[in-house]
């Protein structure tokens, strides 16, 4: 499988993980950094679901959860503002984030805008033309409910 952090931005990038990390408590995980980092770099690039991660990058949800633990834990966020702007890693940035990968729901696009309605006409006709005080609103209405009979 094609990587793509080579040694010499992973000699960069390293120092800067260890320092965005909260703190190093807890268990060591089977997956180092590195490899983690390739995970969600893979999954970036590709677009695919957690679940259809290779087996070479370990368990899925392993890998999905280290990512979500790191976002909630604010990471990912110290790790971006650390990176000097002179370097190889000021693209990765630009990794995450692609048109291709970012959709829009289905029922965003092509639809026309409603028209707002003006005071004058939502407070003295509905849109069927009937003036508002001429029936009962549907909620409530005028003819006595059923009740079942009792046994």
């Amino acid at each position: 499988m094609r990587r793509i952090l080579s040694n010499g931005i992973w000699a960069v990038l390293e120092p800067l993980l260890n320092a965005a990390k909260a703190s190093p408590v807890g268990a060591k995980p089977k997956l180092s950094d590195r490899e983690f980092l390739e995970a969600v770099l893979y999954r970036a690039r590709t677009g695919l679901p957690w679940r259809d991660l290779p087996d070479d990058f370990g368990d899925w949800n392993a890998v999905h959860q280290r990512f979500k633990r790191w976002r909630l834990s604010g990471v990912w966020g110290r790790l971006f503002a650390a990176m000097p702007k002179e370097s190889p890693l000021e693209g990765a940035k630009l990794l995450f984030i692609d048109s291709t990968t970012s959709r829009a729901h289905q029922h965003a696009a092509g639809a026309e805008k409603k028209r707002p309605r003006t005071e004058k006409s939502s407070k003295t006709t509905r849109p069927s033309g009937v003036p508002a005080g001429a029936s009962p609103a549907r909620s409530s209405s005028s003819a006595p409910t059923r009740t079942p009979p009792s046994r």
